[in-house]
């Protein structure tokens, strides 16, 4: 196989994998891992290929194929971070995260392993330190929403509600329709009982299949919340 049919073979994988073809990627993938089995690239788009179809476990092994051929793979490390703390490796995975900020990358995709890096502390690890990795996100990128969302989680978890309103309401001015954002900003209301807002942001969630489940969970606290305090629930469109 030419480089050319080696390129063009890999870009319909990519786009298989984008329109959710999982018969086509994976078909095109194995034969250039079979053709090509020490390229650590064809590893890790593979591994993409199967974590994006729901098998985090076998990813995860597919991207640790990919990272040990290449310690420089960034799109390995990627899958493995992401499907190591999917399966619960935190510290494999928070390892994995660290390693992509440490390698020479373009703004963008530094930006990109910045908020992951956050996310990832924020959510499992201490929020101060999750802030601080944040911030470095909003300086690369700080029209990007995800680098605030991740502020604004980094704060909540922090119990600092405010800055993380104010850094979410910010998130959503760059990108109105981050579900991401939405998700955390309505739950800092749950929370806070600022429900009429929390109401209001899962109305809109739950317009994308992603937030139906997401939606669900903030009507569904608020209005237990009501009745344990004995009040009428408000009819909802």
């Amino acid at each position: 196989m030419n480089v050319e049919s080696y390129k063009a073979m890999a870009k319909q994988a990519t786009q298989a994998i984008q329109a959710g073809n999982q018969a086509l990627a994976l078909a095109l993938l194995d034969q250039l891992a079979t053709r090509f089995p020490h390229k650590a690239a064809i590893h890790a788009l593979r591994a993409d290929a199967i974590k994006s179809f729901g098998d985090f476990a076998k990813a995860h092994d597919e991207a640790r194929m990919a990272v040990g051929l290449d310690p420089n793979c960034i799109a390995g490390y990627q899958v493995l971070a992401d499907a190591a703390w999917d399966l619960g490796h935190k510290l494999e995975a928070q390892q994995a995260y660290e390693k992509i900020t440490q390698l020479e990358l373009d703004p963008e995709v530094l930006a990109l392993a910045w908020i992951k890096y956050a996310m990832f502390m924020a959510y499992e690890r201490g929020p101060r330190v999750a802030e601080k990795i944040a911030f470095k996100a909003v300086d690369i990128a700080p029209k990007n929403p995800d680098a605030w969302a991740a502020l604004g989680l980094a704060q909540f978890r922090d119990h600092r509600p405010d800055e993380a309103v104010a850094s979410l309401n910010k998130a959503l001015s760059l990108d109105p329709h981050s579900l991401h954002s939405e998700w955390i900003l309505a739950t800092i209301y749950k929370w806070i009982g600022e429900d009429a807002k929390a109401h209001a942001l899962a109305r809109l969630m739950q317009d994308e299949p992603a937030g139906k489940p997401l939606a669900a969970e903030i009507h569904e606290h608020i209005r237990r919340k009501h009745y344990n305090q004995g009040i009428t629930p408000e009819t909802r469109k």
